[in-house]
């Protein structure tokens, strides 16, 4: 079962507020049909933070048919890893899936959080951005570098959402 997560969802008002617009004008493209899309859910009308934030941020360019992110940011890789990093990169000989075509693999990992001394009780999405193991033991055993296989993180970043 999933569950719904309050701060993903925020009302009329708080989308009204957000636009600087009248609630009346909200409600008047809900019966309209207009953007943004809208929520029913036990008979309160819900909008989704994520789609607010991507209006907001793509102004004119927003397109209610495209896709966009719930969550964006910054992966911030520390600066004693960057040569470890760029290496990785260079030396790593390129997968193939058929669908994206050539590419390094990185792994990538998330969970979403509330720091216990947050006083507002904000969440964040922390994401850890790793080299693959099993190509870097793949550089490492062509003789490619001299550095052996290490599961460390390349940089990591915590999201606001």
């Amino acid at each position: 079962m999933t569950s719904i997560s309050k701060d993903e969802f925020i009302t009329t008002v708080e989308l009204a507020e957000r636009w600087r617009v009248h609630t009346d004008t909200v409600e008047r493209w809900r019966r309209q049909g207009k953007p943004p899309s809208f929520y029913s859910i036990n008979g309160k009308i819900l909008y989704k933070v994520a789609e607010q934030d991507n209006r907001s941020f793509y102004k004119e360019r927003f397109d209610s048919s495209k896709k966009y992110p719930d969550y964006k940011g910054t992966v911030k890789v520390p600066v004693g890893q960057i040569e470890e990093f760029i290496s990785y990169l260079k030396n790593a000989k390129p997968d193939n899936d058929g669908y994206v075509g050539d590419f390094i693999p990185l792994r990538a990992s998330g969970y979403t959080n509330t720091p216990k001394n947050n006083p507002n009780g904000k969440k964040f999405l922390a994401l850890k951005i790793e080299t693959d193991y099993k190509k870097q033991k793949e550089i490492y055993e062509s003789g490619t570098t001299s550095t052996s296989p290490v599961d460390a993180p390349l940089g990591s970043d915590e999201i606001d959402f």
